[in-house]
């Protein structure tokens, strides 16, 4: 028997209507997009940190004339 886990109680899937039950699939749906989202969100984060770091280097090797790697 699955159960879901609302706060910290735990309820039986199987005792949902069709309705709680597409209420359910929607909110596994938006837990899925979450995650997914925030996994792109770190990967942007990054690559920005990374053209950052890029554009300092250049900063610096025009007004110094070192390149720094």
């Amino acid at each position: 028997m699955k159960k879901i886990i609302i706060g910290d109680k735990s309820y039986s899937i199987d005792m949902l209507d069709d309705e709680g039950k597409a209420h359910l699939a929607s909110s596994q749906f938006v837990d899925g997009k979450i995650k997914e989202t925030s996994n792109l969100i770190a990967a942007l984060t990054v690559s920005k940190n990374a053209y950052i770091q890029e554009l300092k280097n250049e900063i610096i090797k025009s007004k110094t004339g070192f390149v720094i790697d």
